[in-house]
């Protein structure tokens, strides 16, 4: 899944994406507000009035892509008036819900708003079917208008809390519950419910790097002593190994032995994507497997 500036020829599919959410996640009277941003973004000439902001210094918006098909687009806008950041209509095609899209778009414009405007604030307005996700991302529940959005659509405002973002503790604590590869799908649950998005776990010192939105990073010292990697890579011992890995009957030390043994450097967790994917001493891909979550 990639993510780039939206185009003036990706309207009609921004457009579908709102008509695939709308009743239940937008309100019908909104779909003309949704347009009106949409022209402006492909024409600055057109003035956008924002219902929450009547006044703004920039905006942006984006869209997710996956070969030629969008499948999700979002932006955001800095107010003119007061010190933040607010996200604007971030949507996902209905079909593709719970995939990590959402995710993506959510990341990248944190990312870019905490790189060019460290020092605002970040906001967004989101209903009540979906606030509790907002909240897994750090963001916390300022207000609650009843029917804000229309009928029975309540509008929950929000606004992200960096101080909630995960620590190495926070992570050190899930994975202590980690005892075999079963537990694995568990822990990986758990932290991105803290805000963590990929992780890259180094087999030669069981060092782990891990990373999430508004550039979270955290890092822990080397667990273990120094393993050789072996040279030839022995894909076929590998994937019989990590399947009874996965089924319970190996430790993760004894799993980072096996890895070593078969010529695996280092192993990447993209949590929105759900995937695991190995890499040898050439950071060459050598297996990417879904992960059950």
């Amino acid at each position: 899944m990639n993510v780039r500036p939206y185009h003036m020829q990706d309207k009609q599919a921004c457009m579908n994406i709102f008509d695939s959410n709308c009743p239940k996640f937008f309100d019908v009277t909104e779909r003309a507000l949704f347009e009106k941003w949409l022209d402006h973004q492909g024409d600055n000439s057109i003035e956008y009035k924002s219902p929450t902001y009547k006044n703004t210094s920039f905006d942006a918006y984006f869209v997710a892509y996956n070969e030629n098909e969008i499948l999700g687009c979002a932006g955001y806008y800095i107010s003119a008036e007061m010190p933040e950041a607010r996200m604007a209509w971030g949507m996902v095609n209905a079909q593709h819900h719970r995939t990590g899209i959402g995710t993506i778009l959510l990341q990248h414009r944190m990312n870019e708003i905490q790189y060019k405007w460290n020092d605002l604030a970040i906001t967004l307005g989101t209903s009540q079917h979906t606030y509790t996700y907002y909240q897994r991302m750090g963001f916390h529940v300022l207000q609650v208008f009843q029917n804000g959005y229309g009928p029975n659509l309540h509008q929950y405002e929000m606004a992200f809390n960096s101080s909630r973002m995960f620590t190495l503790e926070d992570i050190q604590k899930a994975h202590s519950k980690v005892k075999s590869g079963a537990d694995f799908p568990a822990y990986v649950n758990e932290i991105h419910a803290m805000g963590v998005m990929k992780y890259t776990t180094w087999v030669a010192t069981g060092k782990t790097t891990y990373s999430g939105i508004s550039n979270t990073r955290v890092e822990t010292d080397d667990k273990y002593a120094l393993k050789n990697i072996a040279l030839a890579l022995n894909l076929d011992t590998f994937r019989i190994q990590l399947r009874a890995h996965q089924d319970g009957q190996t430790d993760y030390p004894t799993f980072l032995t096996i890895c070593a043994e078969t010529g695996i450097e280092k192993w990447v967790i993209d949590i929105p994507k759900k995937t695991c994917t190995y890499y040898d001493l050439n950071n060459n891909e050598v297996l990417s497997e879904h992960i059950p979550i």
